[in-house]
């Protein structure tokens, strides 16, 4: 990762927390191409000036115009800190559609976690667990409306997550 231009009147000691979040960012996105690696940068950019602002309202007394001032700067960097990890999402999502053997963070994981957690003996059965996940994630439709948020916790629509495979609902009463 290429260094993000900091304020040259930053500590030693500030230099070295920013160079700390920044690979802490950077290890768990695991970013493949310069269009990752920079929203990783602006990541840990932002992240690490929501915190310095967030310090710096803590030592003002609440209400006044600096503590005002500071709590605003913190949410604006917090909200810069949001939209980075957006777009590196959306980055992270084209790269697995484009290629879908591709290595995700999350596939990492995933698998990583399995490889951890597998038995040392074979299971008899492993169907009864799919059929348990399929169930926790596909309520009956007629709980759940087409357009809302979908239960499972995606934050996607119902229709576009666990919905996607369900039949049309025909002629309900509206």
């Amino acid at each position: 990762m290429s260094t993000t231009v900091l304020p040259p009147a930053i500590s030693a000691a500030q230099r070295n927390v920013f160079d700390a979040l920044a690979a802490s960012i950077r290890d768990a996105a695991r970013p493949h191409g310069c269009l990752e690696d920079f929203a990783c940068q602006r990541l840990a950019y932002a992240q690490w000036h929501f915190e310095r602002a967030a310090q710096l309202a803590m030592q003002f007394e609440e209400g006044s115009p600096e503590f005002v001032k500071y709590q605003k700067l913190s949410l604006s960097w917090e909200a810069s800190f949001n939209r980075a990890m957006r777009h590196l999402r959306d980055l992270q999502t084209l790269r697995a559609h484009s290629n879908p053997n591709a290595d995700t963070p999350l596939r990492y994981l995933d698998r990583k976690a399995r490889v951890a957690d597998a038995p040392t003996t074979p299971a008899a059965d492993p169907q009864p667990e799919q059929n348990q996940n399929f169930a926790k994630r596909n309520p009956h439709p007629a709980e759940v409306g087409r357009n809302s948020p979908c239960p499972c916790g995606s934050g996607q629509k119902y229709k576009r997550c666990c919905g996607v495979n369900a039949p049309p609902i025909l002629n309900q009463a509206a």
